[in-house]
């Protein structure tokens, strides 16, 4: 849900009034592509950074600790809480970052827009997809992988569902999403959000 506010934001940057830019940061959006929706909560495995779970409540004070000059902290565009990890090695871009809407990581060949990443030169863990991808493969190596027919340059494999909070109800939405260019795989993601719904 909290990606759509991202959109319309980055829409209303694109085509609204000069001014606009100088009221929000910066805004690197990702696109949803093609959607395939699926009925059970993705496979656990796809959520591990190395040995450490992506939803692991100490994930980030870890990575503030062990790997500060890596960390940043701040707001996104629309005020919200937002930190990131991001380093950069052998090639690849890992992003991690925690907000008030969930635990997100993405893997690139690109660096991000909006933020400061920093070659990693000493040993960490993170730099391992537990979902199986590499940036470079091809969609029938990816398809196989996940065990999802990937066709399109942009795909996301998404699971939601209403989970009951005490009095209120909380939109719960996983997402691997994937970014083709050439039929190469260069970028990836994974993200566990929740938001509180009435």
């Amino acid at each position: 849900m909290h990606r759509f506010i991202y959109i319309c934001l980055f829409a209303l940057l694109t085509f609204g009034p000069p001014n606009v830019y100088s009221e929000h940061d910066c805004i690197d959006p990702r696109y949803y592509g093609k959607k395939v929706s699926v009925k059970n909560p993705l496979p656990t495995h796809w959520f591990s950074l190395g040995t450490t779970q992506l939803t692991d409540t100490q994930l980030h004070a870890t990575l503030k600790g062990d790997y500060k000059k890596y960390y940043t902290a701040g707001k996104d565009g629309e005020g919200f809480t937002i930190d990131h990890f991001c380093g950069f090695r052998d090639g690849l871009y890992l992003t991690i970052s925690n907000g008030d809407f969930g635990p997100y990581a993405e893997f690139s060949k690109e660096p991000p827009k909006c933020y400061p990443c920093n070659p990693v030169n000493e040993d960490m863990p993170y730099f391992t997809s537990g979902t199986g991808l590499n940036i470079g493969q091809d969609k029938g190596v990816v398809s196989k992988i996940l065990g999802h027919a990937i066709s399109d340059d942009i795909t996301s494999i998404i699971f939601n569902e209403i989970e009951q909070g005490k009095g209120y109800e909380i939109w719960h939405s996983q997402t691997l999403r994937t970014e083709f260019r050439d039929n190469k795989l260069v970028r990836f993601s994974i993200d566990d959000s929740r938001e509180k719904t009435r």
